[in-house]
């Protein structure tokens, strides 16, 4: 079995059995013809029936494995996803610790000193870079919300703008969190990507967050270099990149993730309205 092609030899076997079953069916007219004795026929049908089913077997029992092991290589990468957030998390909590640590004795020095306006300019800013959060204390959802507090981080840390605005509290999502989460990851990290490049005022990423009745919808938005319409049908095939050193394995986690859920993407590069991924996701069953 060529393990580096699986498919290919599953072909082959395919083939194969399509081969002998062609072979299978011309042995009514080897009778007429009188090639074979009926003795040496009957023979000669029997083995090549048992082979046929034996194939057949052999054949759906690969399938089956290719299919496990197509689910633990998912199941996989949502788990070191969900690893790499919370590892991402830790690091934010222990920068903010420190920062927290400095400002306040920043604070503290001014206000010895009777710079109170000073101060309060210096408390203005750091409260200023806050307000973003605002928009976060609704989510009840706290995979997500620490998901989110993860990428406002992530986002900060390359000088960009990651604007929410949240519609909703999340409270009625009962899907799993780490599966939703390789979704959002994903998409908000390819739209940082993607305005990373840009002039200070356009390095911003958008994150929508709504809900109908029966579903919630989660749009990412970025104004950075458009996707071209040929591409776009591409972009959630296995190892398809535009990435110089891409793996093409974010957007085809994204797109596996989603059936699994039952979820449906639209995407939308357009010039006037950016490019756009909406994902909606069924509420789910608490």
């Amino acid at each position: 079995m060529n393990k580096k092609n699986p498919l290919f030899s599953y072909l082959v076997l395919i083939l194969f059995q399509l081969l002998l079953l062609a072979l299978f069916n011309l042995t009514s007219l080897i009778r007429d013809l009188g090639i074979f004795g009926v003795n040496n026929l009957a023979q000669f049908t029997w083995s090549l029936s048992l082979l046929l089913v034996l194939l057949t077997a052999y054949t759906a029992i690969l399938f089956h494995n290719y299919s496990l092991k197509e689910k633990k290589a998912v199941k996989e990468k949502t788990i070191l996803e969900a690893l790499k957030c919370i590892r991402q998390l830790l690091d934010t909590v222990r920068i903010q610790r420190h920062d927290f640590v400095q400002h306040v004795q920043t604070a503290y020095g001014l206000l010895e000193m009777e710079q109170f306006d000073e101060a309060r300019k210096y408390l203005s800013e750091i409260f200023g870079s806050l307000v973003i959060h605002e928009e976060l204390i609704k989510i009840r959802n706290y995979e997500i919300l620490a998901l989110l507090l993860t990428k406002i981080a992530q986002a900060e840390s390359k000088e960009i703008k990651l604007q929410i605005l949240a519609e909703t509290d999340l409270a009625q999502f009962f899907l799993p969190a780490a599966q939703v989460n390789v979704i959002l990851g994903n998409l908000i990290d390819n739209a940082l990507e993607a305005v990373t490049g840009l002039d200070s005022a356009k390095k911003t990423v958008y994150l929508n967050i709504d809900e109908d009745i029966e579903n919630y919808t989660f749009t990412v938005t970025n104004f950075g270099p458009l996707i071209k319409k040929p591409l776009l049908e591409r972009i959630f095939e296995k190892g398809f990149t535009t990435k110089e050193k891409g793996k093409g394995l974010g957007l085809y986690s994204v797109k596996q993730t989603l059936e699994k859920l039952d979820g449906h993407i639209k995407v939308i590069s357009e010039e006037e309205e950016g490019t756009i991924f909406q994902v909606t996701l069924p509420k789910g069953e608490k």
